[in-house]
């Protein structure tokens, strides 16, 4: 799950299409909870198909305190 509450539905699209294409990885869009205002809030899940693809890109940027995360 990438926290990405604070985009719109629109920027969060963009995200999820952006990592399918340039990383190969599957994704969907979660909904969250609603703003106060009663906006949907969306997050990018990726998918356990891209699970290990995943870990292996990310994993060298990820500071050791921080590896339980992933």
């Amino acid at each position: 799950m990438l926290h990405t509450q604070r985009f719109t539905f629109g920027e969060n699209k963009r995200i999820q299409d952006a990592l399918g294409k340039v990383f190969k990885f599957e994704t969907s869009l979660h909904k969250d909870r609603k703003t106060k205002n009663g906006t949907q809030i969306y997050k990018v899940y990726i998918k356990a198909a891209s699970k290990e693809h995943f870990i292996k890109i990310v994993s060298p940027y990820i500071h050791p305190y921080f590896k339980y995360k992933v």
